[in-house]
């Protein structure tokens, strides 16, 4: 019988393994990996390229099987939650429209269509898309084609909200706003949030804790907590975070240099 998590944690992660094949060796992806995350956290991992981070978030998602160690959700029977999952790339469907894309999780839950249009109409109007509603993917911008992504995955409330380096290809002025618009979105709702970046200053700005990988084969070699109140403001944690920043920064700067020189 598996036993019960603690009290406030909704996932717990123990001895986690993954190992890849090619045609020439083996390699682990990620070995010994154990964390947990409580209800309504919002946790960022970062680390170098390669690390394992994708593969973590796709094996807690239900996307790609573990090899070894545990994936552990605290429900009724151990049923896995509801997830939803925003990747770098938005996922949207291009032969559908806004609104269909942002009411696709709903329709799979088997929300009634009026109801599930109503929900989503709402959500768009929220986040400044409601002119775009009948709009296809294709004639958006990176900024607003990750918004819809953002709102497929808020609207169909999942317990569990799993991102992956999701502004990872905007603009800098493009990703500072819509890592506002996020933070105002979470605040509303305190979705429980894992949260992939490579970006130091953005783990900073969004996260409650940070978790700091190593490189190949991903390990974790730091869990740190955000000393930051909210809300935030960006302008105070340009003044106040060199320490925490600099600090993360030494633990990655070796595993960075490491990849390098086995990448050469």
């Amino acid at each position: 019988m598996e036993k019960r998590l603690s009290a406030d944690h909704v996932l717990e992660v123990t001895s986690l393994s993954k190992e890849f094949s090619t045609r020439d060796s083996r390699f682990f992806a990620l070995e010994d990996i154990s964390f947990s995350v409580s209800e309504g956290e919002f946790v960022c991992i970062v680390g170098p390229s390669g690390c394992g981070k994708s593969t973590l978030l796709r094996i807690i998602a239900g996307l790609l099987k573990k090899d070894s160690g545990k994936v552990q959700f605290e429900r009724k029977n151990f049923v896995r939650p509801r997830t939803s999952m925003v990747f770098q790339n938005q996922g949207l469907f291009p032969w559908k429209t806004v609104l269909q894309n942002v009411q696709f999780g709903l329709q799979m839950q088997g929300i009634a269509k009026k109801e599930r249009e109503g929900l989503s109409i709402e959500f768009l109007n929220k986040i400044g898309l409601s002119k775009f509603i009948h709009a296809y993917p294709y004639t958006l911008s990176g900024g607003m084609r990750q918004r819809v992504a953002i709102a497929r995955a808020f609207i169909s409330n999942p317990e569990i909200l799993l991102m992956d380096e999701p502004f990872g290809m905007l603009d800098a002025q493009t990703r500072i706003v819509m890592q506002e618009e996020l933070l105002k979105l979470w605040q509303e709702r305190k979705h429980t949030v894992l949260y992939i970046t490579h970006d130091i200053e953005e783990a900073i700005f969004l996260g409650d804790r940070i978790l700091v990988m190593s490189g190949r084969p991903g390990k974790f070699i730091a869990d740190i907590e955000v000393p930051f109140d909210r809300p935030r403001s960006r302008s105070e944690l340009l003044k106040n975070d060199a320490e925490i920043r600099n600090h993360i920064w030494d633990l990655l700067k070796d595993e960075v240099i490491k990849d390098l020189g086995e990448s050469r």
